[in-house]
């Protein structure tokens, strides 16, 4: 959970500050007008909070995950960009993504036949449809959408269907979900697309966290090659730039990316927070020297773990 603060006299007495450190020494407060809901649904602690600036907001584990404000353009980037990139996409598998935004952006695309969302945390699922309906929009109720409550990577490893896009939509790289983001992991993805097939990643921030965005990149790399496409995006609830990446075993044609948002937007699909020329963006020379210095692949013999090393108060296990 993360912890009461003290607040200046010019906050009100009655609310209550919530800390989330981003390191050991840098972090944000959140002033919560209204505590919706904490819990601990058996895999991770849950808080729901309605704020005047973002809105009503959901951490787990003490760490923000998705805000009113801003969650459209972390799940169009995530969702939006892969889609567009393919010619005609049936199907769509997506991995985590318990608010529901993602199953949202792709339930705008009514050429999608098969939604499958796996997500290990029911409560999540439970609570965000409860206190945060405005992420998923009625996408719960699709009739397209395969719900399942399961272990995403004992579900691709079991079953044998292809997807023309497959989302990682996951907290970062700790504890049990540092095993979906290893070299093995990335290569059953692969396996597991269709001829033409893209992969939505989110790819951490390089200022922050550079060794967990120069091993998420490089490892993405060791699977798929030089098929990457980045974008950064500011994340005002998250206080800082994310990166979201398109990923595949096939070559990315941008110019497909262009011409499809075009005739979405013409058909009156709401993209308000994407735009392809962000993929346009070169990589600044600190970028390419982190990714250079922080070369390593993470693997299922040796996964990354982007928090082995930090204190309890940054993880939120005090």
């Amino acid at each position: 959970m993360t912890e009461p603060i003290s607040l200046p006299p010019s906050i009100s007495k009655s609310k209550q500050g919530q800390t989330e450190f981003v390191t050991s020494d840098f972090g944000h407060v959140y002033v919560p007008s209204l505590v919706l809901y904490k819990g601990n649904t058996g895999l991770q602690e849950i808080e729901v909070y309605e704020t005047d600036t973002f809105g009503r907001i959901m951490f787990l584990d003490g760490k923000i995950q998705v805000s009113y404000l801003d969650e459209e353009r972390y799940h169009q980037y995530l969702v939006q960009g892969p889609l567009l990139a393919c010619e005609n996409p049936k199907s769509i598998y997506i991995i985590g993504g318990g608010d529901g935004g993602a199953i949202e952006e792709a339930a705008k695309h009514p050429g999608i036949e098969r939604i499958v969302m796996a997500e290990i945390d029911q409560v999540v699922i439970d609570k965000s449809k409860e206190y945060l309906p405005e992420i998923s929009r009625g996408a719960f109720d699709d009739q397209r959408l395969d719900l399942r409550c399961v272990d995403a990577l004992k579900d691709l490893q079991e079953e044998r269907n292809r997807y023309d896009v497959i989302i990682v939509d996951l907290t970062e790289p700790h504890g049990p979900s540092k095993m979906l983001y290893t070299k093995e992991f990335y290569q059953l993805l692969a396996s597991r697309l269709t001829e033409g097939g893209m992969v939505g990643v989110h790819t951490d921030n390089f200022d922050l966290f550079p060794e967990s965005y120069g091993t998420i990149y490089n490892t993405l790399k060791s699977a798929f090659g030089a098929n990457i496409l980045t974008a950064h995006v500011g994340m005002p609830c998250f206080g800082m730039e994310w990166s979201y990446r398109i990923v595949s075993p096939y070559r990315i044609n941008f110019e497909r990316i262009e011409k499809n948002f075009r005739a979405a937007v013409q058909h009156g699909m709401q993209l308000d927070y994407f735009h392809p020329s962000t993929y346009l963006a070169q990589p600044t020379a600190r970028e390419r020297a982190v990714i250079e210095r922080y070369n390593r692949v993470s693997t299922n013999a040796s996964p990354y773990d982007k928090f082995e090393q930090a204190a309890g108060y940054i993880t939120g296990k005090i």
